[in-house]
Formats: structure tokens, C-alpha cells, sequence
């Protein structure tokens, strides 16, 4: 069986009176693509800034390949390996595609050749070289998510956080991230881990599912027995079940 790549341990995250997070634990084996699924106000994107270090939880930890991150910055826990997209996509309005992918390579690259290669390489992968000298603020929405995923990619990551990559595309650019979603799993040996509101999407895509709800896991296991969890449907599915 895969050993982990990423631990979470009982992790508790309060804003004020309100319990965002309550003693979450599970594991993600390094090599799977995990779907987190939950009704708004779950806790899934705390989770996130709870793991790449832009929240420090409470309580319990967070370990990365066998090393406890809980409270590190997000600058050395991304160099460690572990890379995200935003739920709300934060393009550079004011640079190229390429400039904006650059930003990435940098966090690892020894220089500037290495990071022209990384550059190249991950614009050709994602599909968007064309785009190349296009500005952020003139890109579409699928665009600028794929800018946004070739960004996480040029830091070479081992993990990858994606936060609602397919809200607001249509069912066509969904088939293709999911089929790119595949493809960074299968051809560049990476782990993912997605959050997301549209089943149909990660019910194709991950192998296994964690569902959140008022700050609890209250399920975890494969995608087809969350339609038939109670929990799971009384908290989140209801009728979108039938």
C-alpha cells in the first residue's frame, strides 16, 4: 500500500466562537487523486490554508512526507512540495501568461535557463503557449484557471491543491480538466487533492472522497457509496441524489 504523503491529525481551527475545523483526520496516499466535497461553509478551503500553512490550527497537525508543517509559512512548505490553486482565481492582471508562470518557477529553479525550460515545458503541458504573451486581465475564465494550475505546476510539486478548478466552465472545458487532472496525476506523478462543488466532476475524477459538513468529516470512502450514505445525504446531496 502507498505510504502517505500527507497526515492530517485531529486539526481544529476556530474563528472566534465559530468551530471551522473539529478534530479532521485522514490521509491521502502519495500517487491517488482525492475529492473533498462539502455544503458552502464546511470547512474545505479552511482546510487548505490549514495545510499549505496560511492557517494555523488550534489543535492536531498537518505532516508532509513524514514531516510536521503545521505552522509553517506557505513559502517553505510550497518549496517542500506542496503547490494550490485559489477557489477565487488570483491572476497578475498586469503580466503575460509566461510572466505569471515564471512567478512559480522561480521557488525551485537554479537559474535562468532552468527556469525558461520549466516555463516551456509546463505551457505545452497545460495547453495554453499560445497564450504566452496574452495579459492576465485579458484572459477568459478557463484561461485564467489554467494559468493558474501551470503556476502550481512550474514549483514541481508532489502535491498538488486544487480549490474548485471547474465552477462556472462549461461541460466541455470540464471534460478537459478533468482528462488534465488525469493527465498531472498519471504523466507527472503528482498527488491531488480537489475540492469541489459540481459532482459530476468529482465523482469522474477521484478516487476516493471526504465529505465535510459544519466542520466534521462525516464520511470517507469511494465516490459511489457517498450517494448512498445518509449522512451524506441528508447533509449535502438531499435530492440532487435522485
Amino acid at each position: 500500500m502507498p505510504k502517505p504523503i500527507l497526515e492530517v491529525r485531529g486539526v481544529t481551527k476556530r474563528f472566534g466562537g465559530l468551530t471551522a475545523l473539529n478534530r479532521v483526520s485522514f490521509n491521502v496516499e502519495e500517487g491517488a487523486i482525492i475529492g473533498i466535497i462539502g455544503p458552502n461553509g464546511a470547512g474545505k478551503t479552511t482546510l487548505f490554508n490549514v495545510i499549505t500553512g496560511f492557517l494555523k490550527p488550534e489543535e492536531g497537525k498537518v505532516i508532509y512526507d513524514g514531516h510536521t508543517v503545521t505552522g509553517l509559512p506557505p513559502h517553505r512548505i510550497a518549496r517542500m512540495g506542496v503547490a494550490r490553486t485559489f477557489q477565487i482565481v488570483k491572476p497578475f492582471p498586469e503580466l503575460t501568461v509566461e510572466e505569471a508562470v515564471r512567478v512559480g518557477a522561480y521557488l525551485k529553479a537554479e537559474d535562468e535557463g532552468e527556469v525558461n525550460n520549466i516555463v516551456d515545458d509546463v505551457l505545452e503541458f497545460v495547453g495554453i503557449e499560445h497564450l504566452r504573451d496574452r495579459y492576465g486581465k485579458e484572459l477568459n475564465l478557463i484561461q485564467l484557471k489554467l494559468t493558474e494550475i501551470a503556476r502550481a505546476l512550474a514549483t514541481r510539486p508532489r502535491l498538488l491543491l486544487v480549490d474548485e478548478a471547474v465552477a462556472g466552465l462549461t461541460p466541455g472545458e470540464i471534460d478537459n480538466i478533468i482528462e488534465m487532472v488525469h493527465r498531472i496525476n498519471r504523466e507527472r506523478n503528482i498527488t491531488v487533492c480537489l475540492i469541489e462543488h459540481i459532482m459530476r466532476f468529482i465523482m469522474r475524477v477521484s478516487e476516493r472522497i471526504i465529505v465535510l459538513h459544519h466542520g466534521e468529516k462525516i464520511f470517507e470512502g469511494k465516490p459511489e457509496e457517498a450517494y448512498e450514505d445518509e449522512a451524506v445525504i441528508k447533509a449535502y446531496l438531499g435530492e440532487r441524489r435522485i
